[in-house]
């Protein structure tokens, strides 16, 4: 077991079980990111189930014949809360800069999907990072 499982571990043991009513009260988590590229920052905000599922219909999620492209943009227009941004938006701003819409898209993805997101993070970084054009 490396040290970071041993302090993983304790932080685990140290906190609390939480209860039915700390389950059920609902709880919208708002993220400040940065824009490096604009030199300023978007607010964001994490969607319900209610508003992902709707996504999800809306886009053939499942169905064999999703539209990624629009998830992708609903997710990132339905997430951004200031300055708000619609899908439309968004399709213009793809014409332009796809660094600040992946940017954009990989921290919806993990404000709204914690556990997969992480690895896109990584990747994004590790291209942001390089020094290939």
């Amino acid at each position: 077991m490396t040290t970071q499982d041993l302090l993983a571990l304790e932080a685990r043991e140290q906190q609390r079980r939480l209860s039915r009513q700390d389950l059920l009260q609902p709880k919208i988590i708002e993220k400040e990111v940065e824009i490096a590229e604009l030199g300023g920052t978007v607010l964001l905000k994490s969607l319900s189930y209610e508003v992902r599922s709707s996504i999800r219909k809306a886009t053939g999620w499942g169905s064999g014949n999703m539209d990624a492209e629009l998830f992708e943009l609903m997710l990132i227009a339905e997430s951004v809360i200031d300055p708000p941004l619609t899908v439309d938006d968004l399709q213009e701003l793809k014409k332009q800069d796809l660094t600040i819409i992946d940017v954009l898209s990989v921290e919806c993805s993990i404000l709204n999907s914690p556990g997969r997101a992480t690895e896109l993070k990584k990747g994004l970084e590790e291209i942001l990072n390089s020094d290939s054009p």
